[in-house]
């Protein structure tokens, strides 16, 4: 391996992963403009963005497998290429089904570069620049968290919702042509969990269906009812794989041990809150506080900025017990923050 520039490998890893980060806070400032543009309702905002988010991680594993096969590097240029070609076309839709059908193939997109970025780091980066690399590589991904409510909500002030999908293009360009520039990972044969996967996708699919129908303002309670029931019994299902197959999917430890339990519900719980809490801060701020988009993209700007700062920060921590504290620190200070923001939102 050849030394390369930390700064380098960095940015063509940053690229895909800021690129992610960009596209999620810029539409989610986008959301009421959208809502408007095509009459949709709560429930379709919602598959706009958890499309993409299931599709991604129903394809990481075979992301993985598949830059095991052809390599890091051509996977990543084919996964960044058509996140952003995804984005531009989605930004021609003439209605809200053809504009969450095109961010589901952005989730394709985004499962075949996310894993293979990392792979790219690990093939380029030397043990005495790791560190400094990998913090290089956060913090210039971080930066699409900054741009997207920002430079986003600037976008559709002036241009409409369509603008906030055209900057894609810029950064995935950027990607694949710098991408030349570094190693390729080594290449091997790896067996996939299929069953594991697809159970695990269709309860992911199903829990979500049946929340979100749960939301609706005429929602079929039956239906919801059955959809969160079939979820339960194929997570069950899951469990029972993983225990079974010879390479499973999820190490079946991680599903016994109590305390990585622990760890894994409190990582579902945070991430699940920090979605749910930036499409209600986008829509709430907008409609309820008459707030522009740019104003609301300063809102949501506000509720991400210090993330990169808190991660930067945890990551220095070893002590388990501390990071314990922090833990339930932060999500105290979470839960107040977001009653405040409920208050403000419905005040006079």
């Amino acid at each position: 391996m050849t030394q390369k520039s930390p700064l380098l490998v960095a940015g063509v890893a940053a690229a895909g992963l800021g690129m992610v980060m960009y596209d999620n806070t810029a539409i989610t400032v986008a959301l009421p403009a959208i809502r408007d543009a095509f009459q949709a309702d709560t429930s379709s905002l919602q598959w706009m963005l958890n499309g993409l988010s299931l599709m991604t991680g129903s394809m990481l594993p075979f992301s993985g497998a598949l830059g095991d096969r052809f390599g890091p590097k051509r996977t990543f240029r084919a996964g960044i290429l058509l996140f952003a070609a995804a984005a531009l076309a989605g930004s021609f839709s003439t209605s809200i089904g053809m504009l969450i059908g095109f961010r589901v193939l952005q989730g394709i997109g985004g499962a075949l570069l996310l894993p293979n970025s990392t792979a790219l780091l690990n093939a380029n980066i030397t043990p005495e620049n790791r560190n400094h690399t990998v913090g290089l590589w956060i913090s210039i991904s971080a930066t699409g968290l900054i741009v997207g409510p920002l430079g986003g909500g600037l976008l559709i002030s002036h241009f409409g919702w369509r603008a906030a999908l055209y900057g894609h293009t810029v950064i995935a360009l950027f990607g694949a042509w710098r991408i030349g520039k570094l190693d390729d990972g080594p290449r091997r044969e790896n067996s996939l969990d299929f069953p594991g996967i697809f159970t695990a996708s269709f309860t992911a699919l199903a829990l979500c269906a049946g929340l979100i129908q749960f939301g609706r303002r005429n929602a079929n309670y039956p239906l919801a009812t059955a959809l969160i029931v079939v979820g339960l019994l194929l997570g069950y299902l899951f469990y029972r794989i993983e225990h079974r197959v010879k390479n499973p999917l999820v190490d079946p430890s991680w599903l016994t041990d109590i305390r990585t339990r622990g760890v894994l519900l409190a990582c579902a719980i945070y991430n699940g809150t920090i979605a749910a809490s930036t499409f209600l801060i986008s829509v709430l701020s907008q409609d309820s506080r008459n707030l522009t988009p740019l104003q609301g993209g300063i809102v949501v700007w506000m509720s991400c900025i210090l993330m990169p700062v808190g991660s930067r920060i945890s990551g220095k921590i070893k002590n388990v017990p501390d990071l314990r504290k922090i833990m339930l620190r932060g999500s105290i200070a979470l839960s107040v923050g977001y009653v405040i923001i409920a208050a403000l939102s419905q005040g006079p």
